[in-house]
């Protein structure tokens, strides 16, 4: 297709085009997400299933304390519940050596369930204090071999074992006295207190009294009356009702806690159109069709989702189907070769993942793009990937980004290296070595003033003395006189002036650290800063990104995982503006990756996560390089 088309129309919400090649599948959470997850869920996962979804999260979702709380469940048997739950491990404990033995880690992931499932139901229904006592002696019977524990040291039965930390000892031995800790816990934490009613944290209301803590004299106080303070500071006096006290406090913490810089979206806007310009007409004028996707790119299998109308459908395969046709074109790959040896499967509008327009799915091979604002995301998706894809083709546990160095391809760290640390200028090796020098001169004189100070001394011993630093601190050559190697002529030069001046020497102990703190200043005027290194701006303006884009969990935007995939979408767009050429639909939100701050002075700055300038060609070419390494090695 050359030229343009205008996305998606708007009908009535049917089921479009059907499904193709093999069922992509994948966990139906729908299914446990109300009632929690359970042995019988876990037979249609697959391995990688399972390592993320069983989970305490998923086995027992956490409660809605507060609406315990309103139920008229007591607060303090609302919390003890709350004590044994935040007590169990967040998933299953697997040991060094199990995790490379798929039935001893699944024989973990089943007792976990067990686990969970039965602290869960035992005490999740407790009405009263001594009802919780009660539920937690007879699950305690259930989980502890009770042979093997003592009074002091509890031990779970063996198919439990690492999965009874101190945390949840302590919650499931809980008695009165246990409760009376739990009432001082509960007020401190403001636990049960609605939102709105909460006093922020790291403010305090107290309220001024005559005979109360606060009745020593304060200029400017009223009796009885409240007044908020933060830290040491007073913000606000002489306020009449506790209310009133209340609001204030939420409306300054509210304002301080509001950041000068501004947050944006993440999510790219929807393009408005699909260009495609200065490339074959591979469709050759007519619609695609799921078999094409089978037979031309080896894809896996394809889903639509429910909402996706017959127009929609059919434009979202027609957009796909040049997509990876100019993805082959670009990498010099076959058109097979785009599904990573048959691995890859496509989904439109069928997988919604929260907020996000496109998405890969490591677990199931997938890529999901949305109904209307997924165009111009497939090239980064495609990225993700070939990151995961390959990493598996090579045995690795995780994506290539997220595996150790010695285990990926020298051209892939190299990619990695060069979006993220660049060669310093002169300049900058300069302050660099300046700097570094300053500061090992620095520490190097505070423990020479701290042995051998210039107090009481004569200006001609200050002078003298003066010397004697400045041979040592000059001295880059000199040999190691003592016999346990700690010392040196010009250190040991200045230990006998001391002696001469005070009669003391500088003692061995000092002088191994005057002898530390030279090696320092030795190495920083030695050292070579040829080589320097220093972050990219792309990394820098990635975790500038991190803080002022929306929604994002920290470091999304500066992992190596994320820059990767945002690097070869960009990497996409350059080869075709080489070649006088758009693909929208692959690549088009490439350089949509731009937010902005508010800085100090009120100004806005824009911030880029994105490769640019001259960094942006040298990782381009890192890339290629990349490229053409891994189709050496057939892993793409």
């Amino acid at each position: 297709m050359n030229g343009q088309m205008t996305l998606f129309e708007t009908e009535t919400p049917r089921k479009a085009s059907k499904d193709f090649g093999e069922h992509i599948g994948g966990a139906r959470k729908e299914e446990w997400r109300s009632r929690g997850l359970a042995l019988c869920d876990i037979s249609i996962m697959n391995s990688s299933e399972k390592v993320k979804f069983i989970t305490k999260e998923n086995i027992w979702k956490k409660p809605n304390y507060e609406q315990m709380i309103e139920s008229g469940l007591p607060v303090d048997v609302v919390y003890a519940i709350k004590m044994v739950r935040d007590g169990i491990p967040s998933k299953p404990v697997i040991f060094y050596g199990e995790d490379d033995d798929p039935k001893k880690v699944e024989a973990r992931q089943k007792n976990y369930i067990r686990f969970v499932t039965l602290v869960r139901d035992a005490i999740k229904d407790a009405t009263s204090v001594e009802d919780f006592i009660e539920k937690e002696t007879s699950v305690r019977n259930q989980i502890v071999d009770l042979e093997r524990s003592t009074t002091y040291t509890k031990r779970a039965k063996q198919e439990y074992y690492g999965l009874f930390p101190t945390k949840l000892v302590r919650a499931l031995w809980a008695d009165r006295s246990t409760f009376s800790k739990y009432k001082v816990e509960i007020k401190k934490k403001q636990f049960g207190v609605k939102k709105e009613d909460k006093i922020p944290s790291g403010w305090k209301i107290e309220f001024y009294a005559p005979d109360g803590f606060y009745s020593r004299s304060r200029s400017g106080y009223e009796n009885n009356t409240y007044f908020i303070a933060k830290g040491y500071s007073i913000i606000e006096k002489n306020i009449p009702s506790y209310e009133e006290a209340l609001r204030q406090c939420q409306k300054y913490a509210k304002q301080a806690a509001t950041k000068s810089s501004r947050k944006i979206s993440s999510t790219p806007k929807q393009l408005e159109k699909i260009e495609r310009i200065g490339l074959p007409d591979v469709r050759n004028g007519r619609d695609m069709t799921g078999d094409d996707f089978l037979k031309n790119f080896k894809i896996r299998g394809g889903e639509f989702g429910n909402w996706m109308t017959e127009n929609d459908a059919q434009a979202s395969l027609n957009m796909a189907y040049e997509a990876f046709c100019d993805f082959a074109y670009i990498l010099g790959v076959p058109k097979s070769a785009v599904s990573f040896g048959g691995k890859l499967a496509i989904a439109f509008g069928a997988r919604g993942k929260g907020s996000a327009i496109a998405h890969y799915e490591p677990m199931r091979e997938v890529i999901n793009l949305t109904k209307m604002k997924g165009a111009g995301s497939l090239g980064h998706e495609l990225f993700h990937a070939l990151d995961d894809l390959v990493a598996k083709e090579l045995g690795l546990s995780k994506m290539m980004t997220e595996s150790r160095k010695h285990d990926i391809p020298e051209s892939v760290q190299h990619v990695l290296d060069v979006m993220q640390y660049r060669k310093a200028t002169e300049d900058e090796m300069n302050d660099a070595r300046i700097k570094k020098i300053s500061s090992a001169e620095k520490i190097f004189r505070q423990i020479v003033d701290s042995v051998f100070a210039e107090t009481n001394l004569s200006e001609e011993q200050k002078e003298k003395r003066a010397e004697l630093i400045t041979d040592i601190m000059n001295d880059i050559t000199s040999g190691m006189i003592s016999i346990d190697g700690t010392t040196t002529d010009a250190i040991e030069a200045l230990s006998s002036y001391k002696k001469k001046v005070t009669g003391r020497i500088i003692s061995k102990d000092y002088r191994k650290d005057l002898y530390r703190a030279w090696l320092i200043l030795k190495e920083a005027k030695t050292m070579d800063y040829s080589n320097l290194k220093l972050e990219t701006s792309y990394k820098k303006e990635s975790v500038k990104m991190d803080k002022c884009a929306t929604k994002d969990k920290f470091g999304y935007w500066s992992s190596p995982v994320e820059m990767f995939a945002r690097a070869g979408a960009c990497y996409l767009t350059d080869m075709f503006k080489e070649k006088g050429a758009v693909s929208d639909y692959l690549c088009g939100h490439s350089e949509c990756c731009v937010g902005s701050n508010t800085t100090r002075d009120g100004e806005i700055e824009l911030v880029y996560a994105m490769p640019r300038g001259e960094e942006r060609k040298a990782i381009n070419s890192a890339i290629q390089e990349m490229i053409e390494d891994l189709k050496e090695k057939k892993l793409i």
